[in-house]
């Protein structure tokens, strides 16, 4: 079947470039957490926010190990912008907030899958892991992440928020 998901991902990612740069027109560089930066669509929003340089960019991962293989940096610590933490963790999503004004959420739920994809429920042989439904990743998830970047201090006028999503487009 034909799967349209590069055309989502190159749409959704000029999407977010052109809204943050629109909205980046102050004198001060403007930091974006980029949440799932090392996923599908996370990367493609990372790595053009970054070649933009028109940002301090970071990513929130969970994995550094995944983050140096795709995102190519050295010690993949906050030095380098990369946060590791947990959409669940609330003080990991303070931490990685702190001073910033904008959000790309480009995280999502993902099916762990031991055989062919069956994208009909029950989604046999594919399954959530445990706190990694979509009811954990996408609703509860996004909400602490949103809540993190509107509590760090700042006006809520000055924040934005971007939700991509290509799940499902297969």
């Amino acid at each position: 079947p034909f799967c349209h998901c590069t055309l989502v991902m190159k749409f959704a990612t000029a999407a977010v470039l052109a809204i943050f740069v629109a909205g980046a027109e102050s004198a001060d560089v403007p930091t974006v957490v980029v949440t799932g930066a090392t996923g599908q669509t996370g990367y493609p929003i990372y790595r053009r926010l970054k070649e933009a340089g028109k940002f301090n960019v970071r990513a929130f991962v969970r994995n550094a190990s995944k983050a140096k293989k795709i995102l190519a940096c050295d010690k993949c610590d906050e030095s380098e912008g990369v946060f590791v933490g947990d959409l669940s963790d609330q003080k990991s999503l303070d931490n990685v907030m702190k001073g910033a004004q904008m959000l790309a959420i480009a995280s999502a739920a993902v099916l762990d899958c031991d055989g062919p994809i069956d994208p009909t429920p029950p989604f046999e042989p594919c399954k959530f892991h445990k706190g990694a439904f979509p009811i954990d990743v996408d609703w509860k998830g996004t909400k602490a992440a949103v809540t993190a970047l509107a509590s760090n201090g700042g006006a809520l006028s000055e924040k934005m928020v971007a939700m991509v999503s290509s799940r499902d487009t297969w």
